[in-house]
């Protein structure tokens, strides 16, 4: 039976975390699943973390050193930083449909010309091919 206790490291630290899009707040046990969970490896984590830097639109602390978020969170949302917009919402691609052009090329072009003769020029055109 082990009578010694697991070893405690920097990684082993609760860290709290505020999505600066959406508001969300979330705790987790470990810099490695806060890491996962932000989407990011825990070496580049940690060094954000450390620096008081936004981590992929999270703000994050331990959870000892929580203190300073709420003034950060503030700072962000009077500054308008980070906020995502909405790719549906872009004004050039209203109306848009996705044509494969070749297996991997797609363009975003009108419903009139989304078509396979469209995308057979088109990959003349970029194949510097002239039209005859």
């Amino acid at each position: 039976m082990n009578t010694k206790p697991n070893k405690k490291t920097c990684y082993s630290r609760a860290v709290v975390g505020t999505n600066l899009t959406t508001g969300e707040r979330r705790q987790w046990p470990s810099v490695k699943t806060a890491a996962e969970g932000c989407g990011m490896q825990a070496s580049w984590f940690t060094h954000l973390l450390r620096g008081h830097l936004p981590t992929n639109g999270w703000l994050c602390a331990y959870a000892d050193e929580q203190d300073w978020v709420a003034e950060k969170l503030d700072y962000y949302k009077r500054s308008g930083k980070f906020k995502r917009t909405d790719p549906s919402k872009d004004k050039s691609m209203k109306g848009k449909v996705a044509l494969r052009i070749d297996s991997r090329t797609v363009i975003y072009v009108t419903p009139d010309k989304a078509t396979p003769e469209y995308a057979q020029q088109y990959l003349n055109k970029i194949k510097g091919i002239k039209d005859e």
